[in-house]
């Protein structure tokens, strides 16, 4: 059983070591912080939902008690407006990330 969550566990941090890898390049910014995050969160809610639905216990309280780490930080987002402002002056972004991937509500607070 141990050797199967290890498993789970190397195949969902995968997608870690992509962004991990992304960010740290020379030629990373600011503005991609809000689609890593959400990428992650994305992550994290699927990988629950399956933890959840197969009736692994152990995996899901260790995906949630991650996703509730990063949620953590995506919310101090909402702190500085520097976030939305590097999305929104990005000339292949703009407000469109945010009208594809946020609520409307978000939108309008971020504006």
């Amino acid at each position: 059983d141990d050797w199967k969550l290890l498993e789970k566990l190397f195949k969902f941090l995968d997608g870690f070591e992509h962004i991990t890898k992304w960010t740290e390049a020379h030629n990373s910014s600011i503005w991609q912080a809000l689609p890593c995050i959400d990428y992650l969160l994305q992550r994290f809610n699927s990988e629950l939902n399956s933890a959840r639905e197969s009736g692994d216990h152990a995996f899901a309280a260790m995906i949630k008690i991650g996703w509730e780490s990063l949620d953590k930080y995506f919310q101090l987002t909402e702190c500085s407006a520097v976030y939305a402002f590097a999305m929104v002056l990005n000339p292949r972004f703009k407000w469109l990330y945010f009208e594809q991937k946020w609520k409307s509500e978000w939108i309008q607070y971020t504006r």
